[in-house]
């Protein structure tokens, strides 16, 4: 494993957590629509209108709110380097409409319908156009980058990894 992908995977452990602390269920095989995925993975297996997608954490909100359908997260986690950027941000966007369009009225009593949220959590930050472009397609952003309280979590993260590569064999 890469030291990118591990940063990734620790950020994707790190955001779930959070999440479950404050209200979010995580979704697991055959529940809400997820087709793989379980306790030990963090992502999951999604299907959508026209394929399957992979996305880091799906979460159903634990409160209702009347007259509104079930609240699921659909949550995107990136610990790059650099700022994720509009290309990102185009991909992600067909990912979460083919999720939310996937309702067919033959299915109605046998699926779940759920107001999806879309939200993507970056270690870094979101350039200006990604920022333009999901403000416009109603894409939550979150940048860990300009939160002060989250920063020794990510210097951890950081630590973590270079001590696990650093580690005699």
């Amino acid at each position: 494993m890469k030291k990118s992908q591990m940063r990734g995977y620790l950020y994707e452990i790190f955001i779930s957590h959070l999440l479950q602390k404050n209200g979010f269920s995580k979704c697991h095989q055959n529940a809400s629509g997820i087709l793989n995925g379980g306790i030990v993975s963090v992502d999951g297996e999604i299907q959508g209108r026209g394929t399957n997608h992979q996305i880091d954490f799906v979460g159903i909100y634990s409160r209702n709110i009347p007259f509104v359908f079930p609240i699921r997260l659909l949550a995107e986690c990136k610990f790059w380097s650099k700022k994720v950027d509009k290309s990102f941000m185009r991909e992600y966007v067909g990912v979460y409409k083919d999720i939310s369009e996937n309702y067919i009225s033959s299915q109605r009593e046998e699926t779940n319908r759920f107001l999806d949220v879309p939200i993507i959590f970056s270690a870094s930050d979101f350039d200006k156009e990604a920022v333009n472009l999901a403000w416009a397609q109603g894409v939550n952003l979150v940048s860990h980058s300009r939160l002060p309280i989250l920063q020794n979590m990510l210097i951890f993260i950081n630590t973590i990894v270079e001590s696990l590569y650093n580690y005699p064999n």
